[in-house]
């Protein structure tokens, strides 16, 4: 409830067949721990595949462009 999922970036298999054979990256915020975690999502079946907790805020919308350090 206190998530905020930001737009997730599709990322195709190299060795893929169907249009759908690949993986979601999807950011999500915490606002409790102000912590962010990316998510990563079997594009088939939206099923988890592994997620990663990121020691800071990730802005919602970086499109892969974001830089800690420039930030702070």
């Amino acid at each position: 409830p206190d998530s905020v999922v930001g737009e997730p970036i599709f990322v195709p298999d190299p060795e893929g067949v169907d249009e759908d054979d690949g993986v979601l990256l999807v950011v999500v915020l915490d606002s409790n721990k102000l912590q962010s975690v990316m998510v990563v999502l079997d594009a088939k079946n939206m099923s988890e595949v592994a997620r990663a907790t990121v020691p800071q805020v990730v802005p919602l919308g970086f499109h892969g462009k974001f830089d800690f350090k420039k930030v702070c």
